[in-house]
């Protein structure tokens, strides 16, 4: 088991929150859109699993207990090295950044100091892999490709078959600019011949 970021008897890691005012951690879960609050909550469980000293999530009600004001900048460093351990550029910065509104919940409600909340607003996200991100294709690159796909169609079936429909989707990105995703969701129903 890890040690705790915010210990117990240090900061009331686990304890009743600030007097008076709903937990920040709730507070910024329900000014979001419905559709997007399971991802948050999923986010915040594991980022107050980790404040507690566990290597496994809070349930959202621990979660809507732990005092997330006490949190500063050492911590929001801690927590950024761990989500980088198990997770995409893009997952840990999406995290953090979900940190970041609770921390300005707890700020713009006065439960944590201005000099604290400027420092741990402030800790960098990770940078992104580049390396898989798309880009245009090079008209040899697509020249290449047809000619590899027209090959592959002239194959007796069932790979001709195949080679045709890598053909008609290779085509389809190309002319239509689509990402692999739309393509992935296009239907044949939904196709007028």
């Amino acid at each position: 088991m890890t040690l705790p970021i915010l210990a117990p008897e240090s900061s009331q890691a686990l304890g009743q929150p600030n007097p008076g005012l709903p937990n920040p951690a709730r507070l910024y879960h329900d000014a979001k859109a419905p559709g997007s609050r399971p991802a948050i909550r999923a986010a915040l469980n594991r980022i107050a699993g980790w404040l507690v000293g566990r290597d496994a999530p809070c349930s959202w009600e621990e979660t809507c207990v732990v005092a997330w004001w006490e949190i500063r900048a050492r911590h929001v460093k801690e927590i950024r090295a761990r989500l980088a351990e198990c997770s995409a550029p893009r997952t840990v910065n999406r995290d953090l950044s979900l940190l970041r509104g609770v921390l300005t919940t707890a700020w713009e409600n006065e439960t944590m100091p201005d000099e604290a909340y400027n420092r741990a607003r402030h800790v960098k996200g990770v940078d992104r892999d580049t390396t898989k991100a798309g880009r245009a294709l090079a008209v040899g690159e697509l020249r290449t490709l047809v000619h590899v796909g027209k090959l592959w169609a002239r194959e007796p079936e069932p790979e001709g078959t195949l080679g045709r429909r890598a053909l008609a989707v290779l085509a389809l990105m190309y002319g239509a600019g689509l990402r692999r995703t739309e393509v992935a969701g296009v239907l044949t129903a939904n196709v007028d011949l």
